[in-house]
């Protein structure tokens, strides 16, 4: 299966060159191919996979994944700024995946079918975010949980 992003949307999206230079490029093709199959773990409940194409969100998701990945094989300090912003990137593109797995995001592809598949109904979404409380659909309860 092909990856859903090159090395040159990885420097592009993700992670500056002189991050990658003491990095291999097998190592850096090893990582987009992970990442895209991390990808594929979620959106693959709503598609039937390989995709034959794919939008932007995909290639960003991708890179956003295989980024974090790539610097912890290489090692980075946790805890300054560029660290925290690899973690938010991937934290976003898995919650990413997960809205689009439930319907809650519809990326333009095309999968094996040949055919874009309408959007999921989150009603009838395997997981449903629940309203705000205090709306008009929001559930109530006259006693506080012990959880």
């Amino acid at each position: 299966m092909a990856a859903y992003a090159t090395q040159a949307d990885l420097v592009a999206l993700g992670l500056p060159q002189k991050a990658l230079a003491t990095i291999g490029l097998p190592a850096v093709d090893a990582a987009l191919e992970s990442a895209s199959r991390i990808i594929d773990s979620y959106i693959g409940s709503r598609y039937d996979l390989p995709l034959k194409t794919w939008d932007a969100s995909v290639v960003q998701a991708t890179v956003k994944v295989a980024a974090l990945t790539l610097m912890q094989g290489r090692g980075f300090a946790p805890g300054v700024v560029d660290a925290d912003n690899l973690q938010r990137g991937y934290d976003q593109a898995i919650a990413w995946c997960r809205d689009v797995a439930r319907g809650l995001a519809t990326p333009s592809v095309v999968d094996t079918t040949d055919q874009t598949k309408p959007p999921v109904d989150p009603q009838n979404a395997p997981f449903v975010r629940q309203a705000p409380q205090g709306s008009a659909t929001a559930p109530t309860s006259s006693s506080r949980r012990g959880w």
